[in-house]
C-alpha cells in the first residue's frame, strides 16, 4: 500500500514534470484532433449539445456515415481526451494540493467517468437506440460541470505550486 494523498502507486510517477507536460499536450492534441473530424463530415458532435431538443434534432440530420465517424471519433479521440486531462488535473491536484488532494482528487476521476458515460450514451443513441436523451443530456451537463470544476482546481494547484516555487527561490 502506498502513503501518497490519493491512495494510488501511481501518485510519484503522476506528479512528474513530464507526465504533466505529456498530459497537457495530449489535451491540446486530442481536443484539437477533433476539428479535422467534424468539418469535412459536416455534423455537430453531440458531447457539445445539452439541450434535450437538440440531441434528437442532430441525430435526425445524421446520415449513416456520420453517424459510424461519430462513434469512431467518440472512442478514438474522446477516450484519450479524457484520459488525457484526468492525468494533468490530478497530476497537478496531487502535487499542488498534497494535503488536500485525497478529497479533490475525485472531482477529475467523476469527470473522467461522465466523460466516458456520455459516450457510451452517446454510442447507443448513434446506433439507434431510443429513449436515451434525457440522461444523455443530463450526463453531458455534469460532465461539463465537473470538467469545469476539476479545471479550476487544477489551476488553484497550479498557482500553488509557482508560489511555493516563487517562496524556494526567495530563501534559497
Amino acid at each position: 500500500m502506498t502513503n501518497a494523498p490519493d491512495g494510488s502507486k501511481a501518485t510519484p510517477l503522476r506528479t512528474r514534470a513530464l507526465y504533466l507536460i505529456i498530459s497537457a499536450l495530449g489535451v491540446l492534441l486530442a481536443g484539437y484532433a477533433f476539428l479535422p473530424v467534424a468539418a469535412p463530415w459536416e455534423f455537430v458532435f453531440l458531447d457539445t449539445l445539452i439541450a434535450p431538443a437538440e440531441v434528437p434534432a442532430a441525430l435526425a440530420t445524421m446520415t449513416p456515415g456520420q453517424k459510424e465517424v461519430h462513434i469512431w471519433a467518440s472512442w478514438l479521440l474522446d477516450l484519450p481526451y479524457p484520459l488525457f486531462y484526468w492525468g494533468l488535473f490530478g497530476g497537478l491536484i496531487v502535487r499542488g494540493l498534497p494535503s488536500r488532494a485525497g478529497m479533490l482528487i475525485w472531482v477529475p476521476r467523476a469527470a473522467f467517468a461522465s466523460d466516458i458515460l456520455e459516450n457510451t450514451l452517446q454510442t447507443f443513441m448513434l446506433l439507434g437506440t431510443d429513449g436515451l436523451v434525457g440522461v444523455k443530456t443530463a450526463v453531458t451537463l455534469l460532465k461539463f460541470k465537473l470538467y469545469a470544476l476539476a479545471a479550476l482546481i487544477a489551476l488553484t494547484a497550479l498557482i500553488a505550486l509557482v508560489l511555493r516555487g516563487v517562496r524556494a527561490r526567495g530563501q534559497g
